[in-house]
């Protein structure tokens, strides 16, 4: 019980700021959260649809896949995605969506880094049947834009969560390791991000025959994953999405720094001197 309360702790540390972060990202506005430490393992009644919009996921591995719930009121998404400028109907609730998706990714990419092993985020979807029994749950507290809101509920497949490592040392809150001064001067650098659909070679005199109507077969099936790149290198996969009219692209996949050398020999090799 003691490894499950611990790895509970350590997962709500990762989530708060995860969360926070992704808030940020979207709308520019940085909640405030915080968690309680001695919260109940005892499932909260997930039935309240009519006050709580429930999201749940998994984390995925080779040992199989851990479920995430993440129970928030009505009041409080509809004030996230109002910062986010959205409405509150279902273009609303899939923007918040969305935010839960990236801030389970992002904390299960850290989570994969301390624990050496790949995990994956598979899409997830909102409702309440089929709560898996074996969830441990914290309540988080937050404030957007100097408002107290109510609070949200988070819960972590136990048996996942008392094989989290804690990676906290003393002072530390999160399960990231404290921002460097330089980090911190570079974060308003501006970088070029490309979503690539797909790539293919072809020989010099096809390409000098390429003309309008002409048609290009890339080496990717209709339905795969586009790659996001920044820097020429692939940092993330995903699906195109519309948004507000434009495109976009929902993140499913981050790729860790192994991967992306994996993809790049010239760069491997360049990390190995």
């Amino acid at each position: 019980m003691q490894n499950v309360t611990r790895g509970v702790n350590a997962f709500a540390r990762g989530w708060c700021d995860a969360f926070s972060r992704v808030c940020e990202m979207a709308t520019g506005a940085r909640p405030e959260l915080s968690w309680q430490s001695e919260d109940s393992l005892i499932a909260p009644d997930t039935e309240a649809s009519d006050t709580h919009f429930w999201w749940n996921q998994v984390i995925a591995s080779d040992q199989g896949e851990a479920p995430v719930w993440v129970g928030t009121p009505h009041a409080t998404w509809s004030k996230i995605v109002e910062v986010l400028g959205v409405g509150e109907g279902e273009e609303g609730r899939q923007a918040y969506a969305d935010i839960l998706s990236q801030t389970l990714m992002a904390l299960a990419q850290e989570i994969a880094g301390r624990k050496r092993m790949r995990l994956t985020v598979p899409a997830g979807r909102a409702g309440t049947s089929e709560q898996p029994a074996e969830l441990a749950f914290r309540t988080v507290r937050i404030a957007m834009a100097g408002e107290e809101l109510p609070d949200l509920i988070v819960g972590i497949d136990s048996t996942f969560a008392a094989e989290i490592p804690d990676g906290a040392r003393a002072g530390e809150t999160t399960l990231n390791p404290p921002r460097s001064p330089l980090i911190d001067r570079l974060s308003d650098l501006e970088l070029p991000v490309s979503v690539v659909l797909g790539r293919a070679t072809l020989p010099v005199r096809e390409v000098l025959n390429i003309t309008t109507g002409s048609l290009i077969e890339l080496g990717r099936q209709a339905g795969d994953p586009v790659e996001l790149v920044v820097d020429h290198a692939v940092v993330a996969r995903g699906e195109v999405v519309a948004v507000r009219g434009n495109y976009g692209v929902r993140i499913h996949e981050l790729i860790s720094r192994q991967d992306r050398l994996a993809l790049d020999p010239a760069r491997a090799a360049e990390a190995g001197r």
